[in-house]
């Protein structure tokens, strides 16, 4: 496989080059699907967050603000996915408080051992 500097991928991701979009995928997805899998999330959060961070890079490169001095792209690019994986989990455990906050409390209601099943669930 080709392998390509740092200012090859940011210079191809301007350009949407394909061969640069697919090597980043082949080159890094992998650590961003393991981390979001050990963090709470599955596949389709991973493959989420994972072009939400091409789309991120890519506007700050186009927009100029971008700059990878003391880091590599792979790193950067880490860094992005975890961020935006970070955001979800809190909007995901702010969506939950608010629904357990709106549903009034019903003691005739309440079940011990299914709070418990779901909680392994989760």
């Amino acid at each position: 496989m080709t392998s390509y500097s740092d200012e090859q991928i940011l210079k191809g991701i301007l350009r949407h080059d394909n061969l640069i979009l697919q090597y980043i995928y082949k080159q890094y997805y992998y650590k961003v699907n393991y981390f979001i899998k050990k963090n709470s999330g599955n596949e389709d959060d991973a493959c989420d967050i994972f072009q939400e961070a091409i789309i991120v890079i890519y506007r700050k490169l186009k927009e100029n603000e971008l700059v990878i001095e003391t880091s590599s792209f792979q790193s950067y690019l880490f860094s992005v996915c975890r961020f935006l994986w970070l955001k979800q989990l809190k909007k995901r455990r702010d969506e939950k408080e608010k629904i357990y906050e709106t549903m009034p409390f019903q003691e005739e209601l309440y079940d011990e051992n299914l709070v418990t099943i779901i909680d392994k669930n989760e």
